[in-house]
């Protein structure tokens, strides 16, 4: 692998050549080539440079400096041995701003380089630029060189030889100023060293070439600093360059559209698109430069290239602009299918449809719609509004039409504060949010704004960020994509307590309807079911899009935090809502919550309720416990297992024995540091007893899928306390048809109220032949009457169990 680098310190104008450098190396080079580009520059001008490098596919990278002089400066180029990368570069080639590359560098790299310092002849030594003055005595006044491109292996000499000029211009930095900032020091050490090599390149760097001939390296010296100067040579370069680009002869034409370029169309950065069919480019006649580059003249009359990378997937648009310094208005490019969709998003603003387009931008042009006034039949669009010209009918199909509905807060938090925008929908007097607040009224008519697009003949998908996400009703095959990336998150740019009235404004509270999946009781699951979601401390202020009854999700470990940050926001919340507090849906462990962790949200005058997992605080006022249910780092195994079984042994054929499945798992952190929840003890209590039971079946580990499976042989199951009360393994036992022993505990309460088909023994000794045929015969049953394992039916029977049943004194209940 071979490196360019360059550098640009200070002056805007020197960053503009070092553009039109990099133009340069992508208008003729390959596309991903493997020759990387560095830039060494300081922070003013990384994102300039690093935004052109990825724009024009080029790998390259920045490497920021900072200096205090001119001179300083320019000894960064000496500083390449320093770069962390430097050991993967096989040959590196050095030039100023001042260059154009104008052909292929694979030609200068192939040269076989000695350890020497290549540079083009120029001038000589018996002259200061050349380093004269250094040469105490014995000037040996032989032909010299141009530093400004330099060539050379990443070998100990060249080290050395550039450590050694900068210790030099170090020692002679208060001594008379000499030209040329450090050439004449290189071409002095080179010579001393015995590096300097001064004839290889000629023929592949040209010095101010007046014509486009072999060079691959084209440079425009002139006294350092006159920038001006040089990009007038450089553009009148560029210009000719362009003119003179050859072409291949039309026999090779006609074959390579053919192969190459017969119906394909492209996509562009600015949403236009590049359609070759017919041997034309949109219409207009197009010639092959060579085969991955063609030119042709657009509607503008302007010169045109495209240089595509070696599969015709991706291509670099070159409109050329010989009015302005930036000579090359450069755009990529990327294939889509020649019929490729048109996707029309309409929407308030602020439902995250930036986002969207970001997932669909890949298939086709994406267009924001914000319209008001609806035509009758599909028109083109122009700045968010229909044009009133009519779209032709045989093009219809191509368009996808969505209307993205969000929470309407989160519109008006997001981008409602725009006069632009407020304009772009039609709401004239621009009122702000604090006029809203102020009159509890819905200013912005966004449920008129929906109402238009519900009425409207047009053939609308409606649809949410929600709903993309989770693929409801299979949307992505509409949308004709396979994935999505996950949402933005959204911050408040208000205080809650600012704008937190707008959800008691009747309009805002309705959200788009959506029928969701009914699932299967798990912590991935009990999030989505929660309206607004914080899983950490920063996520409090997505408190603000809380509707009268809705539910907030909070993951346990944000309990540990100092409560007076989750006290301020919640204190401004003055309606009903309800709480649910569950571990990480990707945690492997699970910990309890304690009382002493919600005091402030049972003080909460408008909390109803607060439903927790692992809850051993007893009997307390509001508070709810569920299921820990099934896991979701399992689930998905579970879902595939369930789906697959053909069918599944009746109760009675099972055996009436006790299967154990934790014997591996007593000690779960891999670190070897004690658990903190106090639990997995419990584990290796009841294994030390268990393993005495002749009725008891110690078990190997195995795969999850063969853990599911053994549940079709056993009636029993021994589900002792995790890493919290709860255990997983009681809630796949269930769903599987086999009963759970657990020991006597805080979630007594919740077995009885739900009326699983749970035994729960005061000691693990309790298992005996005798009692397994007992609880077999009382509680096999209630397997038939057991109502849907979900969160919303698990919920609801909690909500309705009274405080009677906490720590029920008969365990089983038949």
């Amino acid at each position: 692998m071979n490196l360019v680098y360059a550098c640009v310190f200070f002056q805007d104008g020197y960053c503009q050549l070092a553009e039109l450098l990099l133009k340069s190396f992508a208008f003729t080079n390959p596309i991903s080539s493997d020759i990387h580009f560095l830039v060494l520059c300081n922070e003013k001008f990384q994102q300039r440079i690093e935004t052109l490098m990825k724009s024009l596919h080029i790998r390259g990278n920045t490497w920021v400096m900072e200096f205090d002089t001119i001179p300083t400066a320019a000894m960064a180029r000496l500083q390449i041995f320093d770069y962390p990368s430097i050991g993967q570069y096989s040959k590196i080639l050095y030039v100023d701003c001042d260059v154009l590359i104008t052909g292929e560098l694979k030609d200068l790299f192939a040269l076989d380089l000695d350890e020497k310092l290549y540079g083009l002849m120029e001038g000589n030594t018996k002259d200061d630029m050349w380093g004269a003055r250094l040469f105490r005595q014995g000037n040996p006044k032989i032909p010299a060189m141009c530093s400004g491109v330099l060539l050379f292996q990443p070998n100990s000499k060249i080290k050395t030889l550039f450590r050694n000029v900068k210790d030099h211009m170090n020692h002679y930095r208060n001594k008379d100023k000499l030209p040329c900032y450090d050439q004449p020091f290189l071409i002095y050490h080179a010579i001393e060293l015995g590096v300097l090599e001064n004839a290889a390149l000629d023929g592949l760097v040209q010095n101010n070439p007046k014509s486009l001939g072999t060079q691959v390296v084209s440079h425009f010296p002139l006294w350092p600093g006159h920038y001006e100067y040089k990009i007038h040579d450089i553009l009148a370069f560029l210009k000719l360059m362009v003119t003179e680009t050859p072409k291949v002869h039309d026999g090779m034409q006609s074959i390579w559209k053919r192969v190459y370029l017969k119906k394909r169309k492209f996509l562009c950065s600015d949403k236009t698109e590049l359609c070759f069919d017919k041997g034309t480019i949109n219409g207009s006649p197009y010639s092959f430069c060579e085969k991955n580059m063609i030119t042709f003249q657009d509607e503008k009359d302007k010169k045109c290239f495209i240089r595509f990378d070696s599969a015709f997937e991706q291509c670099i648009f070159f409109e050329t602009n010989e009015s302005t310094a930036e000579f090359f208005e450069p755009k990529t490019a990327h294939r889509i299918p020649f019929h490729s969709p048109i996707y029309y998003i309409c929407s308030l603003g602020g439902v995250a449809s930036k986002w969207l387009e970001e997932q669909l931008q890949e298939n086709g042009p994406v267009y924001h719609v914000h319209s008001r006034v609806l035509p009758e039949e599909l028109e083109y669009v122009v700045n968010g509004q229909f044009t009133g010209k009519k779209i032709p009918m045989e093009e219809r199909e191509r368009y996808h039409l969505l209307v993205l509905e969000q929470d309407p807060v989160m519109a008006i938090l997001d981008v409602f504060d725009n006069p632009t925008h407020l304009m772009t929908l039609g709401c004239h007097t621009c009122p702000d949010i604090f006029d809203v607040v102020r009159a509890q009224t819905d200013l912005y008519n966004i449920e008129e704004f929906y109402q238009k697009y519900r009425e409207s003949s047009l053939p609308f998908i409606w649809t949410s960020v929600d709903k993309v996400i989770n693929n409801v009703d299979n949307i992505w095959k509409y949308l004709n994509i396979n994935s999505v990336s996950s949402s933005p998150k959204f911050h408040c740019p208000y205080e809650i307590g600012e704008v937190i009235d707008l959800n008691q404004i009747e309009a805002y509270q309705s959200k788009p309807s959506r029928v969701k999946k009914e699932n299967l009781a798990c912590r991935r699951h009990y999030f989505q079911s929660c309206n607004v979601v914080l899983r950490t401390i920063e996520d409090v202020d997505q408190l603000v899009f809380l509707k009268p009854g809705q539910w907030v999700g909070m993951e346990r470990i944000i309990l540990q935090y100092d409560f007076k940050k989750l006290e301020h926001w919640f204190s401004f919340i003055k309606y009903p809502f309800s709480v649910q507090i569950i571990d990480s849906d990707e945690d492997s462990c699970c910990f309890s919550v304690r009382s002493e962790n919600i005091k402030w949200l049972q003080k909460h005058p408008w909390v109803q309720h607060i439903v927790a997992e692992n809850w051993i605080g007893g009997c307390q006022e509001k508070v709810v416990p569920i299921p820990i249910g099934l896991c979701s780092r399992t689930f998905d195994c579970l879902e595939e297992f369930l789906a697959s079984e053909q069918s599944k042994p009746s109760f009675g054929e099972k055996k009436c024995r006790v299967s154990v499945t934790f014997a591996h798992m007593l000690h779960q952190r891999s670190n070897g540091e004690p658990t903190s929840s106090g639990f997995l003890p419990e584990r290796e209590d009841a294994l030390s007893i268990l393993r005495e039971d002749p009725l008891v079946d110690i078990l190997e580990p195995m795969t999850f899928t063969a853990y599911l499976a053994h549940y079709n042989e056993y009636q029993f199951t021994a589900s002792p306390l995790g890493n919290g009360v709860d255990c997983h393994r009681t809630w796949e036992a269930l769903l599987r048809g086999t009963i759970p022993i657990v020991k006597k505990g805080p979630l007594d309460y919740l077995y009885a109220c739900h009326d699983f088909p749970i035994v729960i023994v005061d000691e693990w000794s309790d298992i005996s032949e005798e009692n397994l045929k007992e609880w077999a015969t009382m509680l096999a049953p209630k397997f038939a009457k057991l109502g849907p394992f979900t969160r919303t039916h698990l919920l609801q029977q909690a909500l309705l169990s009274s405080e009677e049943f906490f720590f029920a004194e008969n365990r089983i209940t038949t």
